[in-house]
C-alpha cells in the first residue's frame, strides 16, 4: 500500500490565560485541527506567508503567477472541489476549474492529502494549470508501487509533456528490487528529457521509513529512505520548521523533527543507487555516509536524500481547507508542492527571457550550491537533526541544500543556463 509521505495535521489547541506568557500553544497528538504559534497566522500560512518566507513577491510583481505552466499531482486519495473553491475565495485566488483536469476516475474519498497538495500549490502559482492523477487507476489489480508509478509517469509524460510533478507518496525503498526501481527512474528521466521537473517527498519518519516493514520482517532494517524520492532522477524534498516575525518577516528555519511523535524530515543514503555525478562534487556530499550500503567501493558515495527542503512542521505549516474545516497542516507532503509551485514561477521567468523551463533541476541546483552565484539561491538550514543525521552548513541529509529563495534562484538559473535576466 502506498502511503502519503506526510499529511501531518495538528489538533485543536487551547491555552489558559495564565500560561500564555510561558507556553506558546498546546496541541493534541493525532488527527485534524488548528494550532496557534507565535509569528505564524492562525490556521497556518496562506499565499502571503509563503511569499514572505520564500521571496515570491518579486516574481509575482512581474506578473509571474504560473501562466503557461502545468503542475501534476500524483495521488491515492480524492480531493474536494468545494474545499478548493472555499480556499480560493478566502485568499482571493482565481477560481480553479471544477473538477480539475484529471487522469483516472475521480472516485477516491478525500482524506486531506490531495487537498493540501493542490491548495498549497494554487496559493503560490495561482495561474498554473493543476492536474489531478489517480495513481490507483494504473497497473493491474494488486500491482506493485513501481509498476503503478512507471505506468502513471509514462502516461503523464505523454499527455502533459514538460509538466512539473508533485509526488507526496512513498514506501520503504528496501522492499523493491533494484531492477524495478531503476525502471521507474528511467521513466522519470525520459519525462525530464522533454522538460519535466519531478519532485517527491523524502518522507516524514525522520529516517525510519522502513520501520513498519521491519516490524513485520526483521531482515529489513528500520532505518531507510522512501521510494520514489530515492530515485536519482527525482528531486527529493525534505522538511523544515519555519520561523517568521509577528509581521511575517523571514527569521530562519531549522530541521523539522518531532521525535516524540516519530515524525521528522527523512534523509539518508540509498541502499540501491550510487551517487550521481552532480552529488559527488566537494561541498555537496555528506560527510556522514559512504558507498558501502549501495554496493560501492570504499570512498565512494550512495545517492543521498533529500536534495532540498521547505516548510513541513504542522505548527508552522499551511492553512488548508479539509472536510469544510480550516486546519494547519504540514509534512514533506507540503514541502513538495511548495517546490513544484515555485518551479512553475521560475519556469515562467525563464521562458519570459527566451529560455526553456528548468527541466531536470538537480544538476543545476547542486552546481549553484558548489559555486558562487551572484544571488543567494538557498536558505541553508544549519540547526536540528532527524533521527540519524544533523543539519549543518552545505549539503546535509536532513534538509539537503536548503530551502528556496525563489527570486534569487530564478535569476541564478537564468545566468547559469545563459538566459539573460
Amino acid at each position: 500500500m502506498l502511503l502519503a509521505a506526510g499529511l501531518a495535521v495538528l489538533g485543536p489547541s487551547g491555552l489558559p490565560a495564565g500560561l500564555r506568557g510561558e507556553v506558546a500553544a498546546v496541541g493534541r497528538i493525532g488527527s485534524f485541527g488548528q494550532v496557534r504559534t507565535e509569528g505564524i497566522p492562525v490556521g497556518g500560512l496562506g499565499p502571503g506567508g509563503f511569499a514572505d518566507a520564500y521571496d515570491l513577491r518579486p516574481l509575482w510583481n512581474r506578473g509571474d503567477l504560473g501562466q503557461g505552466q502545468t503542475i501534476v499531482f500524483f495521488e491515492v486519495d480524492g480531493y474536494s472541489p468545494a474545499d478548493l473553491a472555499a480556499y480560493d475565495a478566502r485568499f482571493g485566488l482565481p477560481a480553479a476549474p471544477a473538477p480539475l483536469p484529471h487522469i483516472g476516475p475521480l472516485n477516491l474519498k478525500p482524506a486531506g492529502e490531495s487537498d493540501m497538495d493542490i491548495q498549497a500549490a494554487h496559493a503560490i502559482a495561482p495561474q498554473a494549470r493543476l492536474v489531478y492523477v489517480n495513481l490507483t487507476s494504473f497497473g493491474r489489480k494488486n500491482a506493485s508501487a513501481p509498476a503503478m508509478f512507471r505506468q502513471a509517469f509514462a502516461t503523464v509524460a505523454r499527455d502533459y509533456p514538460g509538466a512539473i510533478w508533485s509526488v507526496s507518496l512513498g514506501q520503504c525503498e528496501d522492499i523493491f528490487s533494484p531492477a524495478d526501481l531503476a525502471a521507474v527512474d528511467g521513466a522519470v528521466a525520459a519525462a525530464e528529457r522533454a522538460g519535466t521537473t519531478a519532485f517527491a517527498a523524502s518522507g516524514d519518519e525522520g529516517g525510519l521509513e522502513c520501520l513498519g516493514v521491519h516490524q513485520q520482517e526483521a531482515r529489513i532494517p528500520a532505518q531507510g529512505i522512501s521510494f520514489p524520492g530515492d530515485l536519482p532522477a527525482m528531486t527529493s524534498v525534505g522538511g523544515t520548521t519555519l520561523a517568521l516575525t509577528p509581521a511575517g518577516q523571514y527569521l530562519g528555519e531549522t530541521a523539522w523533527t518531532e521525535p516524540l511523535l516519530s515524525q521528522g524530515s527523512t534523509g539518508g543514503p540509498s541502499a540501491v543507487f550510487p551517487a550521481p555525478p552532480w552529488q559527488q562534487a566537494p561541498g555537496v556530499a555528506s560527510q556522514y555516509a559512504d558507498g558501502t550500503g549501495c554496493g560501492q567501493p570504499a570512498g565512494a558515495y550512495c545517492r543521498e536524500v533529500p536534495d532540498v527542503a521547505a516548510d513541513a512542521a504542522p505548527q508552522t505549516g499551511a492553512a488548508i481547507r479539509i472536510h469544510g474545516r480550516w486546519l494547519s497542516s504540514g509534512g514533506t507532503s507540503l514541502a513538495t508542492p511548495v517546490w513544484a509551485a515555485i518551479t512553475a514561477l521560475i519556469d515562467q521567468y525563464l521562458t519570459a527571457h527566451g529560455g526553456r523551463p528548468a527541466g531536470f533541476v538537480n544538476p543545476l541546483l547542486y552546481r549553484l550550491a558548489r559555486g558562487s552565484p551572484p544571488y543567494r539561491p538557498f536558505h541553508e538550514v544549519t540547526a536540528g537533526t532527524n533521527d540519524f543525521y544533523p543539519a549543518g552548513p552545505g549539503y546535509n541529509m536532513v534538509t539537503g541544500l536548503g530551502t528556496p529563495d525563489a527570486w534569487n534562484l530564478a535569476r541564478d538559473l537564468a545566468l547559469l543556463t545563459g538566459r539573460a535576466r
